[in-house]
């Protein structure tokens, strides 16, 4: 079934980030804001001075992240997740920096290991092999890797999500 992805859709928005050019230590501010009728908060309801890129990824940092995300636009973001993998509708607004949307946990999973594997996206297989009664092999499935990123892109947000894993 589908589910929100929450926080861990946030890699895909600073990843965008990433291959605009920005830097990992840029300063984004942490500071109260409002869109329309929406004032997003951090999860602590804390705000602070400005905030590296990177800290804020660690930190799990909601409002840095929306402006991170104003600063790229929605649609290269969405073209990202598509890329990686991603099948299920996601609304053209900034919630989607905070993970609104519904996706199924393979469509995460998919999008996920185009870092892991360093910018290509390897679709899923659920049977990789049928062997005979008598240990023939009669199908074997063949992965097929595409090369969907840049893997100095990948790099950067695989460092910055390891650092969140270490320090957040």
């Amino acid at each position: 079934g589908k589910r929100q992805p929450g926080s861990s859709f946030k890699p895909f928005v600073y990843f965008t980030a990433l291959q605009k050019g920005m830097a990992m230590n840029k300063m984004i501010k942490n500071t109260p804001l409002t869109i329309g009728t929406w004032s997003p908060k951090n999860y602590d309801r804390s705000f602070s001075a400005d905030i590296t890129m990177a800290e804020a990824l660690e930190k799990s940092k909601n409002i840095p992240t929306i402006r991170i995300l104003q600063n790229v636009g929605i649609d290269p973001v969405v073209k990202n997740c598509r890329a990686a993998g991603f099948k299920s509708a996601i609304p053209a607004d900034y919630t989607i920096g905070l993970g609104s949307m519904s996706i199924t946990p393979i469509e995460i999973t998919t999008a996920y290991s185009s870092f892991a594997n360093g910018g290509y996206r390897i679709n899923p297989i659920f049977i990789t092999k049928i062997e005979d009664k008598d240990g023939k092999v009669i199908f074997e499935a063949e992965p097929k890797k595409e090369k969907i990123f840049e893997p100095e892109d990948v790099a950067l947000i695989v460092t910055m999500m390891k650092n969140a894993a270490i320090y957040g």
